[in-house]
């Protein structure tokens, strides 16, 4: 007489099942951790370039870096045109993507570093993430501006033929004898770059002003410009 397999499974059939169960979501945990790294560490990277990009921005209106990211978001200073940033204020700092709050380091005028503690959420345990960024490109198209606007006004200067005296080759002598005679607005500096240098004038008679790294009159435009006295 041949025995009928009763319906259901056996008790060994269930360990087994159960085991190879337990070895594949063994298996899947180290992967789907990995994952899930990756997937921070992408998003580390979409939050540095939007900080990055904000940075930029603020420079290329201000003229120089903000002392801090909460500059990002809310400031009374002549010229911020913001906000460049919604995330970077006191009450919702800037964060990476593990909760803690970005650091923010001027090294220099025009050089800017991000850093993320990354992983295990302390700074200088090893997994920090940075990422830095100069600035000069946008403090450059400042410089560039006031030398356009200031040999702009040396060239109208020099065709009127009403008998003015020779433009001096000192460029505070100089800028000064074109706000008076109307070339020039009497509010902003134009004696110097985005880093407060002071201008080359050409020889006498002054037909162009120039500024470091650069051997001829500049050429770009630009409308936002360094009142007296301002930072």
């Amino acid at each position: 007489m041949t025995r009928r397999r009763s319906d259901g499974f056996t008790l060994i059939e269930l360990v087994v099942v159960v085991t190879i169960l337990t070895l594949v979501a063994a298996a899947a945990v180290p992967t789907v951790a990995a994952l899930d790294a990756a997937a921070r560490y992408e998003e580390l990277e979409r939050r540095f370039d939007v900080h990055e990009t904000a940075l930029r921005a603020f420079a290329f209106d201000m003229v120089r870096a903000p002392a801090t990211l909460d500059e990002l978001a809310s400031s009374s200073a002549s010229g911020w045109l913001g906000p460049y940033l919604d995330a970077p204020t006191s009450a919702a700092p800037s964060v990476d993507p593990w909760g803690t709050a970005l650091a923010y380091a001027v090294l220099a005028p025009n050089h800017v570093r991000l850093t993320s503690a990354g992983a295990d959420r302390t700074f200088g345990g090893g997994d920090d993430v940075v990422r830095e960024a100069s600035l000069a490109p946008e403090l450059r198209s400042y410089t560039d501006a006031v030398v356009a606007a200031v040999n702009r006004a040396v060239a109208l200067h020099n065709a009127k033929p009403d008998g003015w005296t020779p433009l001096p080759s000192d460029v505070d002598a100089l800028t000064a004898a074109l706000v008076a005679r109307g070339f020039l607005d009497g509010a902003t500096d134009w004696t110097v770059d985005a880093y407060g240098r002071k201008l080359y004038v050409g020889p006498a008679p002054a037909q162009f002003v120039y500024a470091q790294n650069e051997t001829a009159p500049a050429v770009a435009g630009g409308g936002r410009f360094k009142k007296k006295g301002g930072p």
